[in-house]
């Protein structure tokens, strides 16, 4: 739109990009300047994965940040992870024999598999679980974006215009040839 409007003001064109990235940082916009202003989200991660299924459950390694399994739908898929973790004895528990019965318990397993992933840190279950072939990826934290050298790099933080009291601002995600970015 941005483009079709300079043109009709002014007969040209322009390139107007934008990049996912940008639009990941503009939609968690509020919350990750608040991160960049240092404020404390402790609380919010002591209450995450309350009430999800074990597949969908955010599991605190032991370095206190949490993995996340996805695409672990299929049976197959499933007992690849439980093998993967040393946990191969409860395919052949009735609880957890098939992918139905392990949803029906869902919290039993969810707690197995909890106090599996706390006995390592993240790189580690990273890394060896990537290795076995199984989805799995650390939840990043809104802090981490003090470090995101690829968001300074790009643009997508910068520094403030004038001082505010934070080292970085998020910027809007979209970039339009010849307009200042304020």
């Amino acid at each position: 739109m941005m483009g079709l409007y300079k043109r009709q003001m002014t007969g040209k064109g322009g390139e107007v990009s934008t990049s996912l990235l940008a639009n990941g940082y503009w939609s968690a916009s509020c919350l990750g300047q608040a991160a960049l202003a240092g404020a404390d989200f402790s609380v919010q991660r002591e209450s995450a994965g309350t009430n999800r299924t074990w597949v969908r459950y955010p599991y605190l390694a032991a370095d206190d940040r949490r993995m996340m399994l996805y695409m672990v739908r299929t049976n197959s898929e499933q007992q690849k992870l439980l093998e993967a973790l040393g946990l191969g004895e409860l395919l052949s528990d009735p609880r957890f024999i098939d992918v139905a019965s392990r949803l029906n318990h869902s919290a039993e397993l969810r707690d197995i598999l909890a106090a599996k992933f706390a006995e390592r840190d993240s790189d580690y279950w990273l890394e060896f679980l990537v290795e076995c072939g199984v989805n799995v990826s650390r939840v990043a934290h809104l802090e981490d974006m003090l470090e995101d050298k690829q968001a300074m790099v790009t643009g997508v933080l910068s520094p403030p215009i004038e001082d505010v009291g934070v080292p970085w601002v998020i910027s809007p995600p979209l970039f339009a040839e010849g307009v200042e970015k304020v």
